[in-house]
């Protein structure tokens, strides 16, 4: 009897003893070691905002024109060098009345002092156009206006601003960059003569979309025709010069020079 209660208690002291000890032994466990970090969580990735650049509106070409009215900025890489193509016909009218003998055929250059390489572009410097009169070397002479002429007519500007004034087109109103203005009239009224280099009236008519105008000097004649090219971003200014009018023989070539204009991108559209 006295030997099964000892076992009892022994038993039940036993189990006590691991009951107690158990609290302890599973936060050994639990505590071996750091558990591993989580990783953290990137954030969902979201469309940034569009951009709006600035650049793009502003380079982007404008439509095609259909007619010769707005604001052109000369392509002096596209356009001739409306000095040098006089200079070259008039030498070579000279050297043909060199060789016929008769001096009075010779052209007076209206570049004095000039060569072949006087800028075309106003500011650039280059040949002057001081007043004369006379014969140099057996050379028809060119009157001080005839000289302004042609100048104007070699010198082509820097921009242009065309506005026709009325749906019809009878009158079309050219300013340059120089504040010149050039009336065109195509309905046949009287044209007004004017002293001011700034402002004239001149005749013209339309060839289809083509303005043309039939002009003269003291000497000889020419022409201006603004052609809008067919690309619609370009304008066309085809000058024609009479031989009489640059001081050849009437039986020398005429003179075609041709200024070649962008569309001005920075027009209020």
């Amino acid at each position: 009897m006295n030997c099964r209660v000892a076992r009892k208690v022994i038993l039940f002291g036993f189990f006590s003893a691991v009951v107690l000890a158990a609290p302890g032994i599973l936060p050994a466990q639990e505590t071996q070691g750091p558990l591993p970090a989580t990783p953290p969580q990137a954030p969902p990735l979201e469309p940034g905002p569009l951009a709006h650049s600035t650049d793009g509106v502003n380079t982007k070409p404008m439509p095609p024109r259909t007619a010769i009215v707005g604001a052109w900025k000369l392509n002096t890489d596209q356009s001739d060098d409306g000095r040098r193509k006089l200079e070259q016909a008039q030498a070579k009218s000279q050297n043909s009345a060199g060789k016929s003998g008769n001096p009075r055929t010779g052209g007076g250059n209206p570049y004095p002092g000039g060569g072949g390489g006087g800028n075309p572009y106003p500011g650039g410097g280059g040949n002057t156009y001081p007043g004369g009169g006379g014969r140099q070397g057996g050379m028809n002479s060119i009157s001080d206006a005839d000289r302004s002429e042609l100048r104007e007519l070699t010198d082509p500007p820097e921009a242009l601003s065309i506005v026709q004034k009325d749906p019809k087109g009878a009158e079309v109103d050219v300013t340059d960059d120089l504040a010149r203005k050039r009336v065109f009239l195509t309905d046949g009224r009287k044209v007004a003569k004017s002293s001011d280099d700034t402002y004239q009236e001149i005749e013209a008519k339309w060839d289809g979309r083509s303005l043309v105008s039939d002009e003269k000097t003291s000497r000889g004649k020419f022409s201006r025709t603004f052609e809008l090219a067919p690309n619609g971003q370009q304008l066309y200014e085809t000058i024609r010069i009479d031989a009489s009018a640059y001081g050849a023989a009437r039986s020398a070539p005429q003179v075609y020079i041709q200024y070649v204009y962008d569309a001005d991108q920075g027009e209020a559209r």
